[in-house]
């Protein structure tokens, strides 16, 4: 490369460097960074869990949580420090299990259920919350919407105490709320507002619970209860070290309404000092697959390994090819399978033809002066050298064989027209 072309070239680089630096300094100069929310699609594992939203909510507040699914937690039942939320707890409890779980909460632990379903008298409910005398009912009649005086308690063991104040209960309706699930409620159900003075807070803490069903305390045993308008919404139950809070719905802790009102803030005082929140989202037992791989993946490695080594196995060919054994049918194995299949196909119609055609053009070869007769003459003449009648002749050559008698009879024709070229030929 000559020095003319070698400066031209360090020339052009250097004023694309400096057009490339001048872009720059001039977007830079002309142009602000800006943040937008982009909405997007419900994450798979927020469709799974309904309380993730919550979950990530307490883990902010610098308390240790974690949602679980299954019924491990019901069986081994977590330290009795920690608050165990359950979102479905079932009508129906195993003796042992409800054994265990009552002995948890006599020795500390906290519990938050709500009625898997309405009050009926004639089904048998859970056994935990008839031990306690709680009863999810349909709200049929308003109340007055008076202030009612509370017991001494507290809004789990925190700051939210009550004790010795009037709590002013007010009643509205509010939007529409969907229950995603479908479970009890309806598009059309209402909320029911709950505000809770709070001295230490300065101000009423709002919660807005599924309208149109209340909870009812049948012993009178609740030392704390929040109620609107239309009954309790909230129970609570002192058992022994423990405690057990009762909802009318678990709706306010879900992704979509833990944000709205004051959810967020009732569910860190509800598992307030507690050693770690314990969220159950769903008591549906996993698959068997899913359980093989949450608890023994290896084994399901070691399945599908096998599996694949079964496949390729299969596919592999080791050593020479087998030689197939080549038998050869002799002639007359071949005739008679030809004649069977002639007469699987159409009963021997088609090899009765050609035997037929066959054994005419042989009398005519035969006997020449055959060529220039008529049929009828033809028959009669060949009848006469047989020994058979001409109508049979006829109807043997040239007549259609319709009946199995008369293919039978045309069969036994033929063969004597056989026979008597044969016994010609011997004579000559």
């Amino acid at each position: 490369m000559s020095r003319a072309n070698r400066i031209a070239l360090i020339v052009i680089g250097l004023l694309l460097v400096a057009g490339i630096g001048w872009y720059v300094s001039w977007f830079l100069n002309n142009h602000e960074r800006h943040y937008s929310d982009v909405l997007v699609e419900i994450s798979p594992e927020a469709r799974r869990n309904k309380f993730l939203a919550a979950e990530h909510y307490l883990r902010r507040t610098g308390m240790e949580v974690e949602s679980v699914s299954g019924r491990d937690i019901l069986a081994n039942l977590p330290p009795v420090e920690d608050a165990l939320l359950i979102g479905c707890l079932g009508n129906r409890l195993a003796p042992q299990r409800f054994d265990n779980l009552v002995e948890w909460l006599k020795q500390g632990g906290r519990l938050i259920v709500t009625p898997p379903a309405y009050w009926d008298e004639d089904e048998e409910g859970n056994a935990l919350l008839e031990e306690l005398g709680v009863r999810l009912m349909p709200s049929e009649f308003a109340w007055s919407g008076e202030c009612i005086e509370m017991p001494a308690a507290g809004m789990g063991n925190g700051e939210a105490s009550v004790e010795g104040e009037q709590v002013c209960i007010e009643g509205q309706e509010g939007q529409d709320v969907t229950d995603d699930e479908g479970a009890e409620s309806s598009d059309e159900d209402d909320l029911s507002i709950v505000l809770i003075d709070v001295p230490s807070q300065g101000r009423e803490v709002t919660a807005a619970f599924r309208g149109h069903r209340y909870l009812e305390d049948v012993d009178d045993w609740a030392s704390w209860r929040l109620a609107s308008e239309e009954g309790f919404h909230l129970l609570q139950y002192p058992v022994e070290h423990g405690v057990v809070t009762v909802l009318s719905d678990l709706d306010l802790f879900r992704n979509e309404k833990i944000g709205e009102w004051d959810h967020a803030y009732l569910l860190s005082e509800l598992t307030r000092d507690s050693g770690k929140a314990w969220l159950l989202y769903s008591t549906d037992m996993p698959s068997l697959p899913e359980l093989l791989w949450r608890h023994a993946p290896f084994i399901v490695v070691l399945l599908a390994a096998l599996l694949l080594a079964a496949l390729w196995r299969m596919l592999l060919y080791t050593g020479p090819r087998l030689l197939q054994e080549r038998i050869r049918r002799n002639l007359l194995e071949h005739i008679d399978a030809t004649a069977e299949f002639g007469w699987r196909v159409d009963r021997g119609r088609q090899l009765f033809e050609n035997n037929r055609s066959v054994i005419e053009q042989a009398w005519r070869k035969r006997h020449p002066g055959l060529n220039g007769m008529e049929i009828g003459q033809r028959c009669e003449w060949i009848g006469e050298k047989s020994g058979l009648t001409a109508n049979a002749v006829y109807r043997t050559l040239y007549g259609e064989v319709a009946a199995e008698q008369d293919f039978i009879k045309a069969t036994m024709v033929l063969q004597r027209l056989v026979s008597g070229l044969s016994y010609k030929r011997e004579q000559r």
